[in-house]
């Protein structure tokens, strides 16, 4: 039996199907190309021509400390787009403006209390420990002018010197101004040596003002003396206003010393309701000008008054040294 030929391939055949391979590689190449460009044209047109720069967040601004934004109401909301900054709505204005209001300024009282050097020195201790500031007047040359300007510097008091002057109806009764007078007939040497020798005996004394006076004030040349030589010592001058034609200010503001004028007199009568009636009076200038300048005396009748009332007005009024409110 023959054996059986093994059938191979031809040789064109061959060729064909390496023909039909490369066709079909082109093709599968071709068909590649074209979807990478039409991925790329796609990706191409989805991107922006221009580079669009980003939008700065808003700066979020924070409400002052212990003042909550107010909630945004349901309705509001609503409005409002999905893309839109936080909404920080102002902060209440009523709050803020209260916080800012200037404080009311107190009116300033100076209460004066003149002609220590006479009353014990007991007194003046009591009348200083009222825990408010004073300005207290002494006289000079007396048994308890000294002890007393100690016992109020100590205190923290302002001390000033209580000048004795000449008043109308001198020498009668009840007329007397005292030891170290300046009296009406006497020279301008002699005015002006008194004048120092009584400032000299009155320690930590910062300024002066007139005992009685009533005839000294009134005359121009007179108060030009007595007022030059509180202008040496760089003293403050405070006119007890005993007498209505008063000149004393217009010469002290010509000669520029700062100086003050009573408003007051407490203590005219040591009678309680009397005193009463002119603490009120003091009270309510000092509300309308915002100041008021007071006298009174070293009677124990007027520090006792005063021990009652100060409580009442402490936190209303703020006690000053007559000084503060010289101009």
């Amino acid at each position: 039996m023959a054996k059986r030929r093994s059938q191979k391939p031809s040789v064109p055949m061959l060729l064909l199907w390496a023909v039909v391979l490369m066709i079909f590689g082109a093709l599968v190449s071709m068909l590649i190309q074209a979807g990478c460009k039409i991925k790329k044209k796609d990706a191409f047109q989805s991107a922006p021509t221009t580079e669009v720069p980003q939008k700065t967040q808003p700066r979020k601004v924070k409400p002052p400390q212990g003042i909550s934004p107010a909630p945004i109401s349901p309705d509001v909301k609503k409005t409002l787009p999905e893309t839109a900054p936080p909404v920080v709505l102002a902060p209440n204005k009523t709050a803020e403006t209260r916080t800012q209001q200037p404080q009311l300024i107190q009116p300033r009282v100076a209460l004066i209390i003149d002609d220590l050097g006479q009353a014990d020195t007991a007194l003046v201790s009591r009348l200083c420990n009222m825990n408010i500031t004073l300005t207290v007047a002494i006289l000079p040359f007396l048994q308890y002018s000294r002890d007393s300007a100690n016992i109020a510097r100590s205190k923290g008091m302002e001390v000033i010197l209580h000048m004795p002057m000449e008043p109308i109806g001198y020498p009668g009764p009840g007329k007397n101004p005292g030891m170290g007078a300046v009296l009406f007939d006497q020279p301008e040497s002699e005015v002006r040596k008194k004048v120092a020798a009584a400032m000299l005996d009155i320690p930590y004394a910062v300024g002066l003002n007139n005992h009685m006076g009533s005839r000294i004030t009134p005359d121009y040349i007179r108060m030009v003396w007595i007022l030059g030589e509180v202008k040496k010592a760089k003293w403050y001058f405070l006119d007890s206003r005993t007498e209505k034609d008063t000149v004393a200010m217009e010469v002290a503001r010509e000669l520029g010393i700062p100086a003050l004028e009573r408003k007051v007199f407490l203590d005219d009568s040591s009678e309680p309701t009397a005193m009463a009636r002119q603490w009120e009076r003091a009270l309510t200038l000092a509300r309308q000008d915002g100041q008021v300048v007071i006298i009174g005396h070293i009677h124990p009748e007027t520090v006792e008054f005063l021990e009652r009332v100060i409580k009442g007005v402490r936190n209303e009024m703020v006690f000053v040294k007559a000084s503060e409110l010289a101009r």
